[in-house]
């Protein structure tokens, strides 16, 4: 059995439970900038321990009682801690865990080049986490680095976080793709757009993709951009599409329910993410597993892993809105090739649930033998 701590992706959750009994132990109650996170239901045991994160002593003293409660009864060989594990419950719940015998394994998605990194908060948290944490599930090619630098070894990390429910969005975007004039009319979709999907925060980098679409605009003006997500930043970029004289042709479309995700993927032309910060990138999973190609920033940490340049798409530098303008021109003048939906999907398969999947397994595995 094993018990995952914080946000992660409730259908890995529940394909873990295929192999292993496992249960959902959440910190806090569900993450309000994501309000889909709650449309793939937990199938397995799953338990809050606060309303809200944990911050003062008493607060958690009273988390750590519950959780100790909980191993008690559940008894868990191996415990995976995901989350932000600067937090101080979080520091608090691993150290729990080892103090309970059980196994303390960290899920991370954490690159070096996430933000600027200070030299001797570097070497603090590598002592820290030496303490709290027996290994590691990482993401890719950048989380497994930089679990390195913090310590961790090669034999310790399992490769197993960074999966999305792959077949959800292979089959609704082939639905989508059979019936297209049927979804775009009940999702409100122009009949030829790029599509990005993310949160309009300032990481994510969104107002260089509206410059560099305001330029293929005005070669194509029947191109259409799509963008999928809402926060702080909204009213800015409604205000810089028209600026850019290109409003009329960006669409705000707001959260999109996870069940009509693979739809609007699947009519995209390409699917963008152009963040400056992101640890991972789920959005391409999704997007490469609907069959659309991608154009996404070498910030992401999904880049190396998930980006074959005239495969599954191209990656570009997050500062350089021409050079994404020309990528964009190119991609959507000259394709990938009459076989681009298998070429997505192919280089997605690695990352499907149940491949996966795998690496939790072994690792419960590995524990359980030792």
């Amino acid at each position: 059995m094993f018990v995952s701590i914080g946000p992660h992706h409730r259908a890995q959750i529940n394909d873990c439970s295929r192999f292993l009994r496992c249960g959902l132990i959440q910190v806090a109650d569900a993450e309000p900038n994501y309000p889909w996170t709650d449309e793939v239901p937990i199938a397995s045991e799953r338990a809050t321990l606060s309303k809200r994160i944990p911050e003062s002593r008493e607060e958690i003293r009273q988390v750590l009682t519950h959780f100790g409660d909980l191993l008690q009864e559940w008894r868990p060989s191996v415990v995976f801690h995901g989350g932000c594990y600067d937090r101080p419950v979080m520091r608090a719940l691993a150290r729990e865990t080892v103090n309970r015998g059980c196994a303390s394994i960290l899920i991370s998605e954490s690159t070096y080049a996430d933000h600027p990194r200070n030299l001797w908060r570097e070497m603090a948290k590598r002592f820290v986490l030496r303490g709290l944490y027996h290994g590691a599930i990482c993401a890719g090619t950048r989380s497994l680095e930089y679990l390195n630098r913090l310590g961790f070894s090669d034999s310790t990390i399992w490769q197993g976080h960074g999966a999305v429910e792959d077949q959800h969005f292979a089959r609704g975007a082939s639905e989508a793709r059979a019936r297209k004039d049927y979804y775009r009319e009940r999702l409100q979709l122009p009949s030829r757009y790029v599509l990005c999907v993310a949160r309009h925060a300032p990481e994510k980098n969104i107002d260089t993709l509206l410059n560099a679409f305001a330029g293929v605009h005005r070669q194509d003006p029947t191109l259409s951009l799509v963008l999928c997500g809402s926060g702080p930043l909204t009213e800015q970029l409604r205000d810089q599409s028209g600026k850019l004289g290109i409003l009329d042709n960006v669409h705000f479309k707001g959260w999109v329910t996870y069940s009509d995700l693979p739809y609007v993927y699947g009519l995209a032309a390409v699917t963008v993410l152009p963040s400056i910060s992101e640890p991972w990138g789920l959005v391409v999973n999704e997007s490469l597993s609907s069959g659309t190609p991608v154009i996404v920033s070498d910030a992401c940490g999904c880049a190396p892993d998930l980006v074959r340049r005239g495969v599954s798409g191209y990656a570009f530098s997050p500062g350089d809105s021409g050079q994404l303008e020309s990528l964009l021109r190119r991609l959507l003048s000259e394709g990938l090739g009459p076989e681009v939906i298998e070429q997505c999907q192919s280089v997605a398969t690695a990352w499907s649930l149940r491949n996966r999947t795998r690496g939790f397994v072994d690792c419960v595995l590995s524990h359980r033998q030792t």
